[in-house]
């Protein structure tokens, strides 16, 4: 299936994931926590969750003609990655040198997500060159659950590293972080080996961000893109204020903590190499519909009890769901546009609008997190159900996407029997 130099450069990229998934799970997935620990304010929480990520997804807006000036995709991706690897060096000594001070937090934050987002596209489309469509599903749901387990080892080994120090020690911290940062590294030397193939700039491919936005209605991909786009709004309302949740007011331990958020994540990565497989022969946009409609149905089921173990069922509730619109809207993307040109800049398109949809709902939730009414002992409730009522939009507009290959047609109920494995039909076609 794959030629022997794509085979190899597919094992550079999984040793690069490898790393990186150490890194997130080490770093990336405590540096709130870590923001809390700083005493954070809700508000500067909501900033930390958000900005990041809109600073990333603004930068993607020029990826495109640097890979353009570069003539080289590769380039941009090691330069890139070389120095957010080394982000994770100022983001550890914030404590030490600069009095805890959020703000330069913050700030280096910024600089780390942008950085890592700037070079998004050019892999991504890297990475759609390499596989074939009709294996893109299965592939990339095998990749998402064996990385994905590295990230809970490590995510779980990181929580036991704080709970052994303890809350508010920064050791602890230091120690997770300085794992970050050499890991990346080592991340960083595995995309150096990856091939790419000649890459000729196609002047009849670009297209502005404006033009692009100004075919919502018309454009099944632009369409999709704001929908997603709406969905993270309504999500990051509530998401960046979990981690309060627990921490802050309902004052679980490092481990707690540790265990309920990646009971979400290792039920995703469970689930995740079968729904590729069922996406592979159903198509992408009949999952994310299917999903779409169960997803403002999980910040409501927090109103009913902080007992811990419901706590777990609900994530696990959550992680099932998450997994197939999440991989399948990854997957959407390399199935919807074809050329490499087109294909990152579009892929940059969408960072921008999906980063701006999780900026608005973060900071709207921020404020809201402070003004709104008490609900069950604590105003965060009221933003859980908020954030479920605000979901319900997108899930019902995602009826508009259509599906850009042929696949076979099932309903709802079909897909989810033959999921649970309660009907053979669609595995008997995938097997």
């Amino acid at each position: 299936m794959f030629t022997g130099v794509i085979r190899q450069s597919l094992k550079y990229s999984y040793k690069d994931g490898l790393f990186f998934s150490i890194m997130f799970g080490v770093g990336d997935l405590f540096l709130m926590p870590y923001c809390v620990m700083m005493s954070a304010s809700a508000r500067q929480v909501a900033l930390l969750a958000a900005l990041p990520g809109l600073v990333g997804a603004l930068s993607q807006l020029f990826t495109s003609e640097a890979i353009d000036l570069a003539r080289s995709r590769r380039r941009i991706i090691v330069g890139c990655i070389l120095l957010q690897a080394l982000m994770w060096l100022p983001i550890l000594l914030v404590p030490y040198l600069f009095g805890r001070s959020i703000a330069l937090l913050i700030a280096f934050v910024v600089v780390y997500a942008a950085l890592g987002a700037f070079c998004l596209p050019a892999w991504s489309s890297m990475m759609a060159e390499y596989i074939p469509v009709r294996s893109r599903g299965k592939y990339f749901g095998w990749r998402s659950k064996t990385l994905g387990l590295v990230i809970v080892g490590s995510s779980f080994l990181a929580g036991s590293v704080l709970w052994l120090f303890g809350r508010g020690n920064l050791i602890g911290y230091s120690v997770i972080f300085a794992v970050a940062f050499a890991s990346r590294m080592a991340s960083w030397y595995f995309l150096t080996r990856m091939f790419e193939r000649r890459y000729r700039p196609a002047p009849e491919a670009r297209f502005t961000f404006w033009q692009f936005v100004r075919r919502a209605g018309k454009s099944n991909f632009a369409n999709f893109t704001l929908i997603v786009g709406g969905m993270s709004c309504a999500v990051n309302i509530a998401s960046p204020f979990f981690a309060i949740y627990m921490l802050r007011d309902l004052q679980f331990n490092y481990m707690t903590y540790t265990v309920i958020s990646l009971s979400a994540t290792l039920t995703g990565l469970v689930m995740m190499e079968r729904w590729g497989r069922h996406a592979d022969v159903v198509g992408n946009v009949r999952v994310i519909k299917s999903c779409a409609l169960f997803l403002p149905v999980i910040p409501v089921l927090w109103l009913f009890s902080h007992n811990i173990l419901y706590l777990i069922v609900i994530q696990v509730f959550s992680g099932f769901f998450w997994a197939g619109f999440n991989m399948c809207v990854s997957n959407f993307i390399y199935d919807a546009v074809v050329s490499p040109a087109k294909r990152s800049r579009c892929i940059a398109y969408y960072n921008v609008i999906n980063g701006a949809g999780l900026f608005i709902g973060a900071q709207i939730g921020g404020y809201l997190a402070t003004h709104l009414p008490w609900l069950f002992e604590y105003r965060i409730m009221t933003l859980f159900l908020l954030s479920g009522l605000m979901r319900l939009v997108p899930a019902l507009f995602a009826r508009l996407i259509r599906e850009v290959r042929v696949v076979r047609h099932v309903g709802n109920a079909e897909l989810f029997y033959s999921m649970f494995g309660l009907k053979k039909t669609i595995v008997t076609d995938i097997d």
